[in-house]
């Protein structure tokens, strides 16, 4: 109805209306919007950006330099105008990105960095049109001496012609004045056996699971690339009834973000939550999973509240176990359709090795250990591409 009244008003000439009923222009705070941050990080130096005809993901390694321990209750992102598709805020509790850091001779390093963590079950996403990124109530994430932001700057190839640009994000950090008192998790939903032929319209990737425990979800992060056209995420509870989480009509690249819901919802153990992601490929080429924006995703991520910290660990490995699952059925799928690649064959061996590993730790970690000793704390890595 409301596209139709707009559609209307344009053939009619985009008559003004009544002025006295035009609202206030919008004002924008200059400054940071929630006042001077406690800590401001950002790069030594600007990555300068060359034209190019590929995608580019850059790693941008901020030190924040706080003498103790501080929980987050909130971020700001800002640009200052470079062309950043979207960004993803990721903490390194080691020094590892540290090390890398300029190597080529440039800030950062490239790539997807894998090994960088949610700060303590965050989604820490940024896109254009968004805001101040705060957590939940009572929600804040611990910060360490020592520990590194890194900044996951996704840009998309320009036009032609496309000068060079300086990219150098700054982050703005926000104190919370008490700790945490809960702690959530972030997983993640999603296919890669993704292969849409040239022209085809309405192609549907599904994915389903099933909370093993009684659980509470916090918020949602769909993401896929150009091709995306709807998006629908739905609960089916032990009962039989259905309820619809998430339902996007229109996707669009350009403008994604997470979702919270105003009341968390309740998901009793046995609730079979159902992604059905629909795509449209009206090119004339191919189109396969990865991470260029010429590829295509299919991702969900999900926040949890658990009801205890063996409950939240356990979901974590459940999803590792997942994603380990999901590269080999692409990488099979892949040396299937092009069984002389090399490439595709060391992808496939690669993944191979990983899950058996990860699934030989896991059996280590559940088993009995001594008093006083600390089992090591299963991880997964989510955020939008």
């Amino acid at each position: 109805m409301q596209i139709e009244t707009i559609q209307r008003w344009v053939k009619q000439g985009m008559a003004e209306g009544d002025p006295a009923a035009r609202p206030a222009s919008p004002s924008f705070s200059d400054g940071w919007q929630l006042g001077t941050p406690d800590v401001i990080a950002s790069t030594a130096t600007p990555f300068v950006l060359q034209p190019q005809p590929d995608d580019v993901y850059r790693n941008l390694v901020l030190r924040t330099s706080v003498p103790a321990a501080r929980h987050i209750r909130a971020i700001e992102f800002k640009t200052h105008g470079a062309p950043i598709h979207h960004a993803v805020i990721r903490v390194d509790p080691t020094s590892a990105s540290r090390r890398r850091d300029g190597q080529d001779g440039q800030p950062g390093f490239d790539g997807m960095s894998w090994n960088l963590v949610d700060p303590d079950g965050q989604f820490l996403g940024w896109a254009p049109g968004r805001g101040v990124i705060e957590s939940p109530a009572g929600m804040a994430w611990r910060l360490d001496p020592g520990m590194d932001l890194v900044v996951e700057v996704h840009v998309i190839p320009g036009a032609p012609g496309t000068p060079s640009a300086s990219i150098a994000p700054t982050v703005g950090l926000y104190f919370a004045d008490a700790p945490p008192t809960r702690t959530p998790v972030t997983v993640k939903m999603g296919s890669k056996l993704i292969d849409i032929p040239p022209g085809q319209t309405g192609y549907l990737v599904t994915d389903t699971w099933e909370a093993p425990f009684d659980l509470t979800l916090m918020g949602v992060y769909p993401h896929a690339h150009f091709l995306g056209k709807e998006m629908h995420v739905g609960a089916t509870f032990p009962d039989g009834s259905v309820k619809t989480l998430l339902r996007i009509p229109q996707w669009d690249f350009h403008w994604q973000q997470d979702y919270r819901f105003v009341t968390p919802v309740a998901l009793p153990r046995g609730t079979r939550l159902t992604m059905r992601y629909t795509f449209d490929n009206r090119t004339t080429a191919r189109v396969q999973a990865g991470p260029k924006s010429t590829d295509e995703m299919a991702e969900l991520g999900l926040q949890f509240l658990t009801s205890s910290p063996a409950e939240s660990a356990q979901l974590l490995q459940m999803f590792v176990e997942r994603e380990y699952r999901a590269n080999v059925a692409m990488a099979e799928h892949r040396v299937k359709n092009d069984p002389e690649n090399a490439e595709n064959r060391a992808f496939l061996g690669g993944s191979l090795v990983r899950r058996s590993v990860s699934a030989r730790r896991f059996r280590t970690w559940r088993r009995p250990c001594d008093s006083g000793t600390r089992r090591p704390r299963p991880r997964v890595i989510l955020g939008p591409r």
